[in-house]
């Protein structure tokens, strides 16, 4: 297998995984992967719009590592904007 077929294997299983993850969010069933916390910090901004997290807010956490939350109206917008990120990959990875 060349490595530009794996690398559009990869590509289809993450955007296959991004739509679920959207389908799950908007119909409430199944496992979400992203947990509903309440932010701890102060100074932090929504990974999706950059706007203000206020502490105590709830919010999903999307990246422990890196502190990256999105405010959770801005969620479903976050999610869509992974899958057209995933697809736009996909689209570059065939035109190698």
């Amino acid at each position: 297998m060349t490595d530009t077929k794996k690398l559009i294997e990869t590509i289809e299983g993450q955007l296959e995984e991004r739509e679920q993850e959207l389908e799950s969010f908007l119909v409430e069933e199944g496992i979400f992967s992203y947990e509903l916390v309440e932010c701890m910090e102060e100074d932090l901004e929504c990974s999706y719009d950059g706007e203000s997290i206020e502490e105590g807010e709830e919010v999903y956490e999307v990246d422990r590592m890196e502190s990256m939350y999105v405010k959770k109206d801005s969620m479903r917008l976050y999610l869509i904007q992974q899958i057209d990120s995933a697809r736009m990959r996909l689209e570059m990875a065939k035109e190698l």
